[in-house]
């Protein structure tokens, strides 16, 4: 199983997959969604959005199982794909339009002109 917990909304990508969206407004408590998920033996890919409305922001996310797991950044300069070992992105809203309003807007594509997606 994975668990997230976020302020507030949250959509999360495993592999390329969307495998669990919550289009909430909330304040975070630790582990708050519990999903089944796959793991392909090897690398595994996990790209989690947290989309937030107002005041502070939070995250949490982790996986419950019985793995021998390795943090390894995704690899720098492959051609379309993110590079480092973090993305931070901060896409300016409208008052009120974060949270579980922009749970499906592609902020990727609109903070990079379309130069990254979610897709």
């Amino acid at each position: 199983d994975m668990k997230v917990g976020s302020d507030d909304s949250v959509k999360v990508w495993l592999n390329g997959e969307v495998v669990h969206t919550n289009a909430v407004n909330r304040g975070a408590g630790d582990f708050q969604d519990t999903f089944q998920v796959d793991l392909k033996t090897g690398d595994n890919l996990l790209l989690v959005k947290v989309s937030e409305r107002g005041g502070g922001w939070s995250m949490f996310a982790g996986v419950d199982a019985d793995v021998n797991a390795v943090y390894k950044p995704a690899t720098p300069g492959v051609a379309g794909k993110i590079t480092g070992p973090w993305l931070w992105v901060i896409a300016a809203t409208e008052a009120n339009e974060g949270g579980a309003n922009s749970t499906d807007v592609d902020s990727l594509a609109e903070a990079s002109g379309g130069a990254v997606t979610e897709d």
